[in-house]
């Protein structure tokens, strides 16, 4: 009996490509108008976005200067399906500490030879610290 492997790849924030790197854009609300920021490595002067594979069968290796993040995994029930995870980590100190967080999505990019497919994550917004 065969298993079907399953395994994505998209740019990372150290892909040299920085139209393809992921992004974060936030909608939120001051008070009296609404603005959106858009957090990408390399756009306006943004540095401060982070991710790395991490990677189930190479615990200790360090894949955080990687140009791509990787996800995989195996459909098969007596092997996890976290083989490979993406993490991400966006710095937001444009955002004002006294904004409302209306919405908020993440994309990142796949280039394949004669394919370019995107894929985004809308966000729900968080409870409010307190």
């Amino acid at each position: 009996m065969g298993y079907d492997n399953v395994e994505y790849k998209f740019a990372s924030s150290n892909n040299f490509e920085q139209g393809l790197r992921p992004q974060l854009s936030i909608q939120y609300a001051v008070p009296d108008r609404w603005q959106t920021a858009v957090f990408q490595k390399g756009r306006s002067g943004y540095a401060e976005m982070f991710d790395a594979t991490i990677n189930r069968w190479q615990p200790n290796t360090r894949l955080g200067n990687s140009s791509t993040l990787n996800l995989s995994w195996r459909d098969n029930m007596n092997d996890p399906a976290e083989d490979q995870r993406a993490l991400m980590r966006f710095w937001l100190s444009g955002v004002p500490a006294e904004a409302t967080v209306q919405q908020a999505g993440s994309s990142c990019s796949s280039r394949r030879p004669r394919t370019r497919a995107p894929c985004s994550q809308r966000l729900a917004p968080a409870a409010p610290l307190v």
